[in-house]
C-alpha cells in the first residue's frame, strides 16, 4: 500500500504544480496583452486593467533586476510545495524568486535544497511580503484572518491568491487591506 500512495501523492502534485503553472501564465497574459475575457472566477484576482506585466512580475522596486516575477508563500504546506515545485521548474513565465514561510519546515528546507538559487525561506510573514510581489495565502481557513491582518500589503505592488477554502474575496480585500 505504501507504494500507492507515494504514486498517488506524486501525481497529485504533478497535476497541482501544471494547474497552478498555467493560472500563473495565463495571469501573466492577461496582464501583458490585456485579455478582456476571463473565467469570472480568476477576474477576481486580477489586477486594474491599468497595471503592466512590469508592474506585476517585476515589482515597483528598484531592486528587481532580472524583470521576474517575486513570488511569496504564506504557509508553506504540500498544497504550497507542489505549486511552488512546479513554477520553479517551469520555463513559461519569468520566475525571480521564491520566499516561502515555514509552516512546515521540512517542506520548506525541502524546497530551498531543490532550487537554492530561487527559494529563500523566511521567518516572519512580513519579510516575505516585502521581498515578494505575488502572495499565495496557503494557511488554514482558521489562521487567514489574524495571518493578514498582521502584515503590510503595498496596494499598487501586491497581488494576493488564496488558496483557503473559505477564504471570501471581501473578506480578503479587507483583511489583508488590499483592493
Amino acid at each position: 500500500h505504501f507504494g500507492q500512495t507515494e504514486v498517488a501523492d506524486q501525481t497529485m502534485h504533478r497535476a497541482l504544480e501544471s494547474l497552478f503553472t498555467s493560472l500563473l501564465y495565463f495571469l501573466f497574459l492577461s496582464v501583458t496583452f490585456g485579455f478582456t475575457s476571463s473565467p469570472p472566477f480568476f477576474s477576481a484576482f486580477m489586477p486594474p486593467r491599468t497595471a503592466s506585466a512590469t508592474s506585476l512580475c517585476s515589482g515597483a522596486s528598484a531592486t528587481t533586476s532580472s524583470g521576474g516575477c517575486r513570488l511569496g508563500f504564506i504557509g508553506t504546506g504540500t498544497i504550497a510545495s507542489a505549486i511552488a515545485t512546479g513554477l520553479a521548474t517551469q520555463s513559461s513565465v519569468p520566475i525571480e524568486s521564491i520566499s516561502v514561510s515555514k509552516r512546515s519546515a521540512a517542506k520548506s528546507a525541502a524546497l530551498a535544497e531543490a532550487f537554492p538559487e530561487l527559494v529563500t525561506v523566511l521567518e516572519q510573514n512580513q519579510a516575505l511580503i516585502d521581498r515578494s510581489d505575488i502572495i499565495f495565502v496557503t494557511v488554514l481557513p482558521q489562521q487567514t484572518k489574524e495571518v493578514l491582518q498582521q502584515l503590510k500589503f503595498d496596494s499598487e505592488r501586491h497581488l494576493l491568491v488564496s488558496l483557503v477554502s473559505t477564504s471570501k474575496l471581501p473578506d480578503l480585500a479587507e483583511d489583508s487591506g488590499l483592493p
